[in-house]
């Protein structure tokens, strides 16, 4: 019997959970979000719809009735996401709804709506384990029909790690041509910026010449690493843990939430279940003896 990905299911709940936030925090500021007082008006989201020839599936955010159900719905298929229950159907249709949010108000949207775009399709289709002891709903499809579905949910998966590789490789094939990362200066700018400053801490390092083209020049690098090393099985857990590092530098320094959780969390589904069982059993081990040492003490 195939066993589920682990890496795949703690990547969508973690997904999930950022899904869910922002729909709430969608539904709560609704009105001046996507409704009558947005900044994009209803007529220009409807030329961008004819733009991609698909009028017909037009929502009238006009509607603040139609509006509200909409959020409302997507709220709940993402509760379904989470707990893995009807996963490809809800997916599918959280996808379409971003897509329109997307279209409705494109200037509130940040890189991390774009990744989780691109990657749900895949991760809906892919194996991912049910929680809290709910089980898959099984159709009775016949053995061809399921031995198909599962040729199909093993290449998402492929397709997932291939996707998100790419997101990496087109990263780092931007910031080679960017004059500011040629000359490593891009990161006191970035630093600086006041929408995104969090602490005197990001400014002190934009001040310091040397940290800030080492930070420049390493960010390139690592994206250009990582769709490279992620595949090797030597390399594989090095790359992921300065991945980590990086995103929580991002997170800590700027303040960019959304982005780097959302990137921390899609590192499990390169993962075998029994590395990601391996980093638990590491992990329980040292937090007990941490407690052990600390009890010692007192």
């Amino acid at each position: 019997m195939y066993k589920y990905s682990l890496g795949t299911t703690i990547t969508r709940v973690i997904i999930g959970f950022l899904l869910l936030k922002d729909f709430s925090v969608y539904l709560l500021f609704r009105e001046k979000l996507f409704g009558n007082m947005s900044i994009v008006p209803q007529d220009m989201y409807t030329s961008i719809l004819k733009w991609y020839n698909i009028s017909f599936l037009e929502i009238n955010f006009r509607n603040d009735l139609l509006l509200t159900s909409v959020l409302l719905t997507s709220i709940l298929a993402t509760f379904f996401f989470i707990l893995g229950k009807y996963k490809t159907i809800s997916g599918f249709y959280i996808f379409y709804i971003l897509l329109h949010l997307k279209f409705k108000n494109v200037y509130i949207l940040d890189g991390a709506d774009t990744v989780i775009s691109v990657l749900l399709p895949f991760l809906s289709l892919s194996y991912s384990n049910p929680i809290f002891g709910l089980k898959m709903s099984k159709f009775n499809l016949g053995y061809r029909l399921n031995y198909l579905r599962r040729i199909v949910q093993l290449n998402c998966l492929l397709g997932l790690k291939v996707q998100f590789a790419i997101i990496y490789f087109f990263a780092a094939l931007d910031k080679i041509f960017s004059p500011a990362w040629q000359k490593g200066i891009a990161l006191y700018y970035a630093l600086q910026l006041k929408d995104f400053l969090i602490s005197d801490i990001s400014l002190v390092i934009a001040k310091n010449t040397f940290l800030v083209k080492l930070g420049t020049y390493v960010t390139i690098i690592w994206e250009i690493l990582f769709p490279v090393l992620i595949w090797s099985r030597k390399y594989k857990k090095c790359i992921i843990i300065i991945s980590v590092i990086m995103h929580l530098g991002i997170l800590f320094l700027m303040r960019i939430d959304n982005y780097s959780i959302l990137m921390i969390s899609v590192y499990p589904i390169y993962l075998t279940n029994n590395e990601i069982y391996s980093i638990k059993n590491t992990l329980n081990f040292r937090f007990s003896k941490f407690f052990n040492f600390q009890k010692e003490l007192q």
